[in-house]
């Protein structure tokens, strides 16, 4: 199944610029989503996403390359989540995502909304 996603991520201790946002800080984000369907009820998920925001997140070092794309600063992201998923009409699904992402000093968490489609019907 292949498909777009939208939704936020949490950051703690996360500033931008020079506003200092307290504990924690939403971003909106947008993503694609890859679903490889291996059971009727368990499949492996791949996707890229976008944050919609520039901040720092406090951190004790400098983090080192990964696998985002920023001109600041470069993360390594281990990602795990799970997501329910509501079958509609004609290949097309409605799925619910929640992440949690350990991006080397820090963990955030995610919540998206993403419409599925199977070429296959």
């Amino acid at each position: 199944m292949l498909g777009g996603a939208i939704g936020f991520t949490g950051v703690p201790s996360a500033r931008t610029d020079q506003q200092i946002l307290g504990s924690l800080l939403f971003v909106p984000v947008v993503g694609a989503e890859y679903v490889h369907r291996f059971h009727p009820k368990w499949g492996l998920n791949g996707n890229a996403e976008v944050e919609l925001a520039h901040y720092v997140a406090e951190a004790s070092h400098d983090a080192g390359a990964g696998y985002e794309i920023e001109k600041h600063q470069n993360l390594f992201v281990v990602r795990a989540g799970a997501a329910y998923e509501v079958p509609m009409r004609d290949g097309i699904a409605v799925a619910f995502p929640v992440n949690v992402n350990y991006k080397e000093e820090f963990w955030t968490f995610s919540v998206a909304m993403a419409l599925l489609w199977s070429p296959g019907g």
